[in-house]
């Protein structure tokens, strides 16, 4: 069971599929996730329903992602005191993109992080990732980032934020995977289809050997340019 906290996030029309819920639940003792509901008799939008379950976490690092990634297992042992040692705010755990310019990593017994070089489309993002929660609230509650649809905070986040706000920021790789590849895309299923839910609708046979293929083609990219641009 990991020491932190989770927040899965889910669009207002979705619903965790019951299997998937539970691959978190076996690795998260306080496990959250947002869904678009009322707030003060007002149509909340997803900054603020993260922000709600935000609140509602106790540990000071929290782990946000979509809901359509499968948990296998729990954070490494000394993961969180690595991040703690290096004062890290931010740590995505998915290699999607992954370091683009040269950067040395810092090898661990069970893991490798890399500082991110925040100056592309995506390099900070809500794909699975651990946060300082006072540093996710605080980004949360800046005016202009408040305004961005979810996409665009995926895509532009990185040029809302100052110098200091994105100097203590990694990408991690892990020995053994701690989670699946995403299955969902523009709310159609396209692999993991043991993992049923009422508003997951299937692709179509051409749509699931497109995705599956561009997520296996992109996956392998974003390696090799991690492992070309990361040296120890």
């Amino acid at each position: 069971m990991n020491n932190i906290d989770a927040v899965l996030m889910v669009g207002p029309k979705e619903l965790i599929p019951k299997k998937t819920y539970g691959s978190w639940e076996k690795y998260y003792k306080n496990l959250f996730y947002t869904k678009q509901e009322r707030i003060d008799n007002v149509n909340s939008t997803w900054v603020q329903e993260l922000k709600v379950c935000i609140k509602k976490t106790t540990s000071e690092f929290i782990l946000i992602s979509p809901y359509d990634f499968i948990c296998l297992a729990a954070i490494p042992p000394g993961f969180i005191n690595s991040l703690k040692n290096l004062n890290a705010d931010y740590c995505r755990l998915v290699l999607r993109p992954g370091v683009k310019t040269k950067t040395k990593g810092i090898m661990f017994e069970n893991h490798e992080l890399f500082k991110l070089e925040l100056n592309n489309d995506y390099s900070i993002n809500l794909q699975p990732s651990i946060w300082r929660s006072g540093y996710i609230y605080k980004i949360l509650s800046n005016s202009e980032i408040e305004k961005l649809s979810i996409w665009e905070f995926d895509r532009f986040l990185y040029k809302y934020l100052t110098k200091n706000q994105i100097k203590n920021s990694y990408v991690s790789s892990f020995k053994k995977r701690i989670l699946s590849s995403h299955y969902v895309k523009k709310g159609k299923q396209f692999r993991n289809f043991d993992h049923k839910s009422s508003t997951l609708y299937p692709s179509s046979i051409k749509e699931i050997l497109e995705y599956n293929i561009k997520l296996e083609i992109q996956k392998k990219l974003d390696f090799i340019i991690h492992k070309i641009n990361t040296i120890f």
